[in-house]
């Protein structure tokens, strides 16, 4: 169990590549996506860990790249958005759309999914990230049992599944994940020849953290998530920033 795993010991910032989750690992969560916020201590640390690692740090998160550049303004750092649906390959790199647009009627089918869940609980919100959705119940999460009964009603063709997060479900392609980005990043210049180091806590996850590891690298797991492949384990975002720092 990840809950149980040590914490990570000091690694060498010229011998590996940090591959990093945004929401619950470098930001703490809110109750609204838009609600997070963003510190300049943060800021400040992620851009000094990129350049004394020469590059070979990415941010691999659920939001589309627009969303996680505006939260880290001005730093544009390599990164893949909407699980793997985008990616920048390095900083000021033009950015590929690698994800097919979920089809309109099924986009249709969610929307409506929300709306009528929204007539009864005013906090689900609807996520449209152009190549996933999601519908998010934290500040209704007396509205989970029905949202769960109306996506499991849904007939989803492939490649498209339902993947559950921290007070959210989320409909997205299966060959677009947070492995795959990493699969592909590692590839880049800044990151290759390096050990893949990734730093999650939800269950979106788990394919980056599988990734790292079968690419010789190493999974650090947050907040208890349960992942078998995690190494080692950071309990919340304050002891992620800590370690990062000590990286330094």
């Amino acid at each position: 169990m990840s809950a149980r795993a040590p914490a990570p010991p000091i690694l060498p910032l010229d011998r590996i590549a940090l591959f990093l989750d945004l929401d619950g690992t470098l930001i703490e969560l809110a109750p609204r996506p838009g609600d997070v916020v963003v510190a300049p201590e943060l800021l400040s640390l992620v851009e000094r860990l990129h350049t004394r690692s020469s590059g070979a740090l990415a941010v691999v998160s659920g939001r589309p790249l627009d969303s996680i550049d505006r939260l880290l303004a001005p730093l544009h750092l390599p990164a893949a958005g909407t699980h793997g649906a985008e990616l920048r390959e390095a900083t000021g790199a033009p950015v590929h759309l690698l994800g097919q647009p979920l089809p309109g009627e099924l986009r249709d089918r969610l929307s409506s999914i929300a709306k009528e869940l929204q007539s009864q609980w005013h906090g689900v919100i609807i996520d449209d990230k152009g190549s996933a959705f999601g519908i998010h119940y934290r500040l209704a999460p007396e509205a989970e049992p029905a949202l769960r009964k109306a996506l499991d009603g849904l007939v989803l063709e492939e490649p498209w599944h339902i993947l559950p997060g921290h007070c959210v479900y989320e409909i997205r392609a299966k060959d677009r994940t947070k492995g795959t980005a990493v699969q592909t990043l590692a590839r880049a210049a800044a990151f290759a020849g390096r050990r893949p180091v990734f730093i999650g806590d939800d269950r979106t996850d788990l394919d980056g953290i599988a990734a790292a590891v079968a690419l010789g690298g190493h999974g650090i797991a947050v907040g208890g998530l349960n992942a078998p492949g995690a190494e080692w384990t950071l309990p919340d975002v304050p002891a992620v920033h800590d370690w990062l720092r000590r990286l330094l």
